[in-house]
């Protein structure tokens, strides 16, 4: 069980193009196969395959040499399993383990001509870093050959994973003879061969690949056809091609073969322009072209560092002292214009894969199992970035089991914003609907969390699931860490809830209105409650205009030289002792009378008291519901202004509820933002959520907030 666990995981690292771990795990099976006295002949086979994985590794890290010499030790290897195999088919019993071992031999042959052709490749690898392109021309159609071979005789499968690579090698067979003859004709084959790789490729960044290496030999053949004929629309197509190769490496996610193809194009300019003086007779002409190449030619060479070719940079930087010496570019351009190294990287294809490995003996296996694995895309994002999670569970086991849930697979302050389908979210947990997980299948779950709050989090979920008889598991894979920043933008006004002053990038925008709409609820006043205290206790001048003191008593009386509170209530005399910052009102008939007020107020504010202010009125509703649409906003259109004139930042809150809709929109339209509280189901039972609405000009989440009164009391404590 544990061998065909370890063999089912250097499966999916080989297909993430993960050689080293994979090569790890193939030798776990292997030794672990080796203590079996049922499967010790199956040894060899999987050692055979982590010296593949290694040579597939150290070929990607350029390590040539190595490369050559692990595969050949897999050829020895593979020519060992089907030796060993041959021995063994007479004893072996089993139908399946027989079945397995006859494929097995049958592979053992293409998988030596595989490791044959890829030594031939890296051996033209070698030569081409050697300068020696003809000879590197002749290997890589060796290279194409052999692969040839095995896509005409193997499975569909072996084929698919083969064709791509005999373009390839194609490809950089006409390359590498072009690069030896500047012949353009040449490069503009190679060019129609890597589009063809292009089209048979089996996956996008080797489809990136391939459409670069096409383009950087379309514009090499400009470049060649152009010193030959010195016509103008071939130095055109050359920047052309040139520039849309730095695209598509970039795309594909190699930056120093975009730096190269840039520092190239900037490289040709150059000799352009140098061109172009030699055959000036104005003087004046002459020296401006001398300084534009000059000019280019150091761009060029700070490209060519970037791209991690500090020789060719030290190549321009000797033109460029040969320029000014002698005002001549001393070199043709077919010693300028190469294809970049990245162009014959067998970083650009798919390998073969282990499709005969499976799993036999299964019978001896009593019960359903998994093994699982998460996979980070970042390990460090922003506030209100989303962090992609991919979740992989084999099932290992010789029975079909069920995927019931997956638990604690949010951290607190995430939101889970994209999953598959048949999932769904349940509160704290993923129901997986009772997906079917068949024996040795895997399972993929693409998930998209986005991040709230700042800080280090784990991420360590649970999968419960049942086999066919009924019986509950669970597995926990290796968990994972996530770093998630924080970001605050300047002149933001805390609102004292955490959460949100996140979706808003460090809360509201200072001096603006904004509006908070939302039914009566204990969410809502918990946040009216949170901006309030935020402001006295950090020493702010704050205003809060209502009909109700409720819990604002203890601020009134606790910081009276900044907590101003305005109360519309003909019960306000005993509702709140009189307090020099408190101003009793009869209530909100007389919109006059709060005006006066708040001109009291603003008059006993110290003026030489710099910082933020804060307002909050309440009384929006009652106001409305008094006054209706037109009065309401004609007093609002004067106070708002007179509020933010005073550097007053101000949350306005009203009961949409209360109001037909005609009458909310001729308010809201007064705002330059809304937030908005709301009921909708959440799991088990209805929950409020908050919602940024609109904030003019400025950066926000629009993402949803859950409401937890439990998380807004405690954090306000």
């Amino acid at each position: 069980m544990k061998a065909w666990s370890e063999v089912e995981t250097a499966k999916l690292a080989h297909k993430n193009e993960e050689y080293a771990i994979a090569m790890e795990h193939y030798e776990k099976t292997a030794n672990l196969l080796k203590k079996s006295k049922l499967w010790s002949y199956l040894s060899s086979n999987f050692h055979a395959w982590s010296l593949l994985e290694q040579a597939e590794d150290l070929s990607r890290k350029e390590s040539c040499t190595k490369s050559i010499e692990a595969f050949k030790k897999a050829i020895e290897l593979f020519r060992e399993v089907k030796r060993t195999l041959r021995i063994e088919l007479d004893r072996i019993e089993k139908a399946d383990e027989k079945d397995l071992a006859e494929r097995l031999i049958e592979a053992s042959d293409t998988r030596g001509k595989y490791c044959l052709g890829r030594i031939t490749l890296e051996e033209a690898k070698i030569l081409d870093k050697q300068g020696d392109h003809t000879a590197s021309s002749q290997k890589y159609g060796s290279a194409a050959e052999t692969f040839q071979k095995i896509a005409k005789v193997e499975s569909e499968q072996t084929c698919k994973e083969v064709e791509p690579l005999i373009y390839l090698c194609r490809a950089w067979q006409k390359m590498m003879m072009a690069e030896a003859r500047a012949s353009p004709i040449m490069y503009e084959e190679a060019a129609e061969l890597f589009k063809q790789a292009n089209e048979h490729a089996l996956n996008q960044p080797t489809s990136l690949l391939a459409l670069a290496h096409s383009s950087f030999c379309k514009a090499l053949e400009a470049g060649t056809e152009f010193e030959i004929t010195r016509v103008m629309t071939m130095h055109s197509a050359t920047k052309k091609h040139m520039e849309a190769a730095a695209n598509y490496y970039l795309k594909a996610g190699f930056e120093t073969a975009s730096e190269y193809a840039k520092a190239t194009q900037r490289l040709f300019d150059a000799y352009v322009y140098m061109d172009n003086a030699k055959r000036e007779t104005d003087p004046e002409k002459e020296a401006r072209y001398h300084m534009m190449a000059e000019k280019v030619l150091q761009i060029s060479a700070g490209s060519f560092m970037k791209a991690k070719h500090p020789e060719k940079a030290e190549q321009v930087q000797r033109l460029l002292e040969k320029i000014r010496e002698e005002r001549e570019l001393a070199v043709s351009l077919s010693e300028i214009l190469h294809a970049p190294p990245i162009t014959s990287s067998t970083a650009s294809f798919v390998t073969l894969t282990p499709s005969e490995e499976r799993a036999v003996g299964l019978e001896r296996f009593e019960h359903a199992d998994i093994q699982a694995k998460l996979i980070q895309h970042e390990k460090e994002i922003r506030v209100g970035e989303d962090l992609n999670l991919e979740m992989q569970i084999v099932n290992v086991g010789k029975e079909a089991l069920t995927l019931v849930k997956v638990e604690d697979i949010l951290p607190s302050g995430f939101q889970l914003v994209g999953k598959p389908e048949y999932c769904h979210f349940e509160d704290t947990y993923l129901d997986m609907k009772g997906k079917r997980l068949d024996p040795l299948k895997t399972e993929e779950i693409g998930l998209i969390l986005r991040s709230f709050d700042k800080g280090t989090f784990e991420i360590s979920p649970r999968i419960n699931y049942v086999d066919d008889t009924g019986h509950k598991m669970f597995r926990r894979p290796e968990p994972v860490t996530i770093n998630v920043l924080e970001v605050v933008l300047p002149g933001r006004i805390t609102t004292g809830y955490a959460d949100l002053d996140n979706s808003l990038f460090g809360g509201i925008p200072e001096n603006y209105a904004v509006i908070l709409t939302s039914p009566s609820c204990d969410e809502r006043d918990l946040l009216i409650k949170r901006f309030l205290e935020a402001g006295a206790k950090e020493g702010q001048i704050t205003f809060y205009i209502t009909i109700e003191a409720g819990g604002m008593r203890a601020l009134a009386e606790e910081f009276q030289s900044n907590f101003y509170l305005f109360i519309c209530n003909p019960r306000a005399d005993i509702m709140i002792k009189s307090l020099p910052n408190v101003f009793k009102l009869k209530g909100t008939e007389n919109l006059t009378d709060i005006d006066i007020a708040l001109t009291k107020a603003f008059r006993t504010l110290d003026a030489s008291v710099s910082g933020p202010r804060r307002a909050c009125i309440e009384i929006i509703s009652d106001v409305l519901l008094q006054h209706h649409a037109v009065t309401t906003r004609k007093w609002l259109t004067g106070l708002l202004p007179e509020l933010r004139s005073k550097g007053f930042t101000t949350l306005a809150v009203m009961n949409p509820q209360m109001h037909p809709s005609e009458e909310i929109h001729a308010i809201l339209g007064l705002f330059k933002g809304e937030l908005n509280i709301y009921e909708k189901e959440a799991g088990k039972g209805l929950g409020k959520f908050l919602k940024i609405r609109k904030m003019y000009n400025q950066r926000y989440l629009e993402s949803e907030l859950y409401l937890r009164k439990e998380k807004q009391r405690q954090e306000r404590k």
